[in-house]
């Protein structure tokens, strides 16, 4: 390894995660959220990793995303957000299916199979009171949807976004979607339903309809309030001690100074910080996991190392690991507890986990160790 810090992804929690899921939903196809890097995890390893858990079915944002994914997968990939309508051959020459909100991106997405001599792939997204993408809920959308599935257009899906503010308006949403399927059934247009995410398809069964888009819960990431302890985060982050600094009682530390000695202390430095995208925010507030105990973050973490206070724990040594985040069950940060000190969400935290922080995989036996930094990989993983 060319660096003492990685971020850890078990894929044996993963496999336990979906087996959960499984038995509580049934035979409801999945589709896996791989936008952002598969939440920081790395998205071509999980998509193989997902593939050979049975999952084909992926969803990405942008164009960038999904043509980096072809790169490793024949699974299906639904574009979720619009694309350049100049760069709509190009999805059609990757066998892309591309998310549509008007009549003209599913005519553009016509003309540009039309010139490959390949059919286009689409799912339409309806509007249901987002108020970001989609089509109208009216009928003038049913008849553009109609022209378009009659022009050759291969239509795969309808799907709809909850904003989950309350049960009535998520239900309102839920009712628009299924009337406006029923609508476009009566003109001979039955696609796939979707509108569940993870915090939807956990609280709503009902809302599960033909498939589920997950993104958190594939990476054990639970809804708050949700309390279910047969669903695991199935990352860790880990660091191990670079350096061991004595502080006089009254020495301050860092920038600003921001952390003074009360006592003579001992301090321990670690190759992580805010450039490898652990949050700023954790100055003073975060703590690690040393040999066993607590050990609180102190002063302004810098774009490369964080420190902490050693001073009550006996014995560390230079190389010894240190556990930043993982399931909590040692007493560890968890994403919930890092998102409530920077006043965000857990998503946003594992996405800003840079590139040049190496990625290592693990499922029983086998590894793989990915420094995508240096597009260089090690290990049997998928042997």
């Amino acid at each position: 390894m060319y660096r003492d810090t990685y971020l850890h992804i078990d894929l044996d929690l993963l496999e336990e995660n979906l087996d959960f899921l499984r038995k509580e939903w049934g035979p409801c196809e999945i589709l896996a959220v791989l936008k952002a890097n598969a939440y920081g995890h790395g998205a071509q390893v999980m998509a193989k990793a997902l593939e050979e858990e049975g999952i084909n079915h992926f969803g990405v944002a942008y164009l960038n995303e999904a043509l980096d994914l072809r790169k490793v997968t024949k699974s299906d990939i639904l574009l979720l957000s619009p694309s350049p309508m100049d760069q709509y051959q190009k999805i059609v020459e990757a066998d892309l299916t591309q998310s549509i909100s008007s009549y003209e991106e599913g005519l553009a997405l016509i003309e540009a199979g039309k010139l490959l001599s390949k059919k286009a792939r689409a799912e339409i997204k309806l509007e249901t009171g987002f108020y970001r993408y989609g089509f109208p809920d009216s009928d003038k959308s049913i008849a553009e949807i109609e022209d378009l599935y009659k022009r050759g257009l291969d239509l795969l899906g309808l799907y709809s976004h909850l904003r989950l503010v309350g049960e009535e308006e998520n239900q309102n949403q839920f009712n628009r979607l299924m009337d406006f399927s029923r609508r476009l059934s009566l003109r001979g247009v039955d696609l796939k339903l979707h509108i569940a995410d993870s915090i939807a398809s956990l609280k709503y069964p009902e809302f599960r309809l033909d498939r589920v888009r997950l993104g958190a819960l594939i990476y054990g990431m639970t809804p708050t309030g949700s309390n279910i302890d047969s669903i695991k985060p199935i990352a860790s982050l880990k660091t191990r001690v670079s350096g061991i600094k004595e502080l006089k009682k009254g020495q301050g530390l860092g920038y600003n100074k921001s952390w003074i000695a009360q006592v003579d202390s001992v301090v321990g430095l670690f190759p992580l910080g805010y450039g490898d995208g652990l949050p700023r925010g954790l100055s003073n507030k975060g703590h690690v996991i040393i040999r066993g105990q607590k050990a609180p973050m102190i002063g302004l973490m810098n774009m490369d190392s964080f420190v902490v206070d050693l001073t009550n724990i006996e014995g560390v040594k230079l190389g010894d690991e240190a556990l930043v985040f993982g399931t909590g069950q040692k007493g560890d940060m968890t994403l919930q507890i890092i998102a409530g000190f920077i006043d965000t969400n857990k998503n946003e935290t594992l996405a800003k986990l840079q590139a040049r922080l190496p990625r290592y995989y693990t499922k029983g036996e086998k590894s793989l160790y990915l420094d995508s930094f240096l597009g260089e990989e090690k290990g049997d993983l998928f042997k």
